[in-house]
């Protein structure tokens, strides 16, 4: 730990570590938070949204595997060119 923190608790070589929101670490215009050249900004907030909602801390409003089956997101992904279609059981 010696190797990654000062006895207060500070990380080494980080002097700080700033709050990034998910939808600008998935939909940023610079590295490393740079969006894939294939991913219009209208994806990537669908994308966020399914994230954000299979990553709850909260079970109480974290999507279940069914619900984020029928997402969006994945919907587009099944449509799109050269995609594997997702057939849920």
């Amino acid at each position: 730990t010696s190797h990654f923190a000062v006895c207060s608790g500070s990380l080494l070589r980080i002097p700080t570590l700033k709050q990034t929101s998910l939808r600008d670490f998935v939909d940023g215009q610079q590295v490393p938070f740079k969006r894939p050249p294939d991913m219009s900004s209208e994806e990537a907030l669908v994308f966020v949204d399914f994230l954000q909602g299979a990553l709850a801390l909260d079970p109480d409003y974290r999507k279940t595997a069914h619900e984020l089956l029928e997402h969006e997101w994945l919907a587009d992904i099944a449509r799109g060119p050269g995609r594997a279609v997702i057939v849920a059981a």
